[in-house]
C-alpha cells in the first residue's frame, strides 16, 4: 500500500453552488459575505451552505468535538491560513466557518474533491489515495518512521427513542506505518509491534505497556506522544 498524494483534479466548469455569486453590484447575498471574509477565490468558497444534516442524531460526527479549530486549508495546493475548521468524520467534510458583515457567524461546507489537506490546531491532515479509493488521514511524522490515522464513525439507527431516530458510534481509527518506503497496516500492541525488526519488537510493546497505551482507545494527543516516544525508543540505537 503507497501513499501517494494526489494531484488536484477539478474540471473547469464543474462548480457546486447553494447560491450565484455576482461579479458587480451591490452585494447583499451569502457570496457577498463570503467574498468579504476571503476574497474573490473560487476554490474557497465553492461549497454547500452549512445546514444541521443530524438534527436527530445522538452524539455528533466530528474529529474530537464539535469545536472549530483556528487553521489551515489547502485546496488545489494553495493554503488559507487563519480559518475555522472542523472535521465531519462521518461524511469525511470540512466545514468553515466566517463572519459575515453584521459579525454573524456562517458555516459552509467544502467541496472534498477540492480539499488537498488541512490543519487543525495541532493536527494536520492530507488526502491520499489508498484502498477504497482517496481518503484523509492526520499524519504523524517522526524521525523514525510516519503514522497515518483515517479517523471514522458510522450512523446506526436509534430505537426506543422519542426524538432521536439515529446514533452516531464511537470513534473507528484504522492505523497505517510509513517506514523506510513501505506501509504496514496495524491495529493494536502487537501489530504495531511486527512492523519493526524483530530485535527491537519486544521493547516498544515494553515501552507501550508501561505507558498504559492501546490505539483502540487512545486520544490523538496520546498517539501523537506515544510515537515520537518509540522513535526516541529505536533512535537509541542503530538497528542491527
Amino acid at each position: 500500500m503507497k501513499f501517494d498524494v494526489p494531484r488536484a483534479a477539478v474540471a473547469a466548469g464543474i462548480l457546486i453552488f447553494v447560491w450565484t455569486l455576482p461579479v458587480s453590484g451591490q452585494q447583499t447575498s451569502l457570496a457577498g459575505q463570503v467574498q468579504k471574509a476571503y476574497g474573490l477565490d473560487q476554490d474557497l468558497v465553492n461549497g454547500t451552505q452549512y445546514y444541521n444534516r443530524y438534527l436527530r442524531a445522538q452524539g455528533h460526527p466530528y474529529f474530537l468535538d464539535e469545536t472549530f479549530f483556528d487553521g489551515t486549508l489547502i485546496l488545489n495546493a494553495r493554503e488559507y491560513t487563519d480559518v475555522h475548521l472542523k472535521y465531519d468524520i462521518y461524511s469525511q467534510q470540512v466545514e468553515l466557518e466566517f463572519t459575515n458583515f453584521s459579525g454573524t457567524r456562517n458555516h459552509l461546507v467544502t467541496v472534498t474533491d477540492y480539499v488537498d489537506g488541512f490543519i487543525l490546531g495541532d493536527y494536520r491532515f492530507s488526502k491520499f489515495d489508498s484502498e477504497g479509493g482517496e481518503k484523509f488521514y492526520q499524519v504523524i511524522r517522526t524521525e523514525q518512521f510516519s503514522c497515518y490515522i483515517h479517523w471514522r464513525k458510522n450512523l446506526h439507527p436509534h430505537m426506543g427513542d422519542t426524538y432521536y431516530i439515529e446514533l452516531f458510534t464511537d470513534v473507528n481509527p484504522s492505523f497505517t506505518l510509513e517506514m523506510e518506503g513501505e506501509a504496514l497496516s496495524f491495529k493494536n500492541r502487537r501489530t504495531f509491534s511486527g512492523c519493526f525488526p524483530e530485535s527491537r519488537q519486544k521493547e516498544i510493546r515494553r515501552l507501550l505497556r508501561q505507558k498504559h497505551f492501546t490505539f483502540k482507545k487512545a486520544i490523538p494527543d496520546e498517539i501523537i506522544r506515544n510515537m515520537h516516544a518509540v522513535s526516541n525508543l529505536l533512535n537509541s540505537e542503530v538497528f542491527p
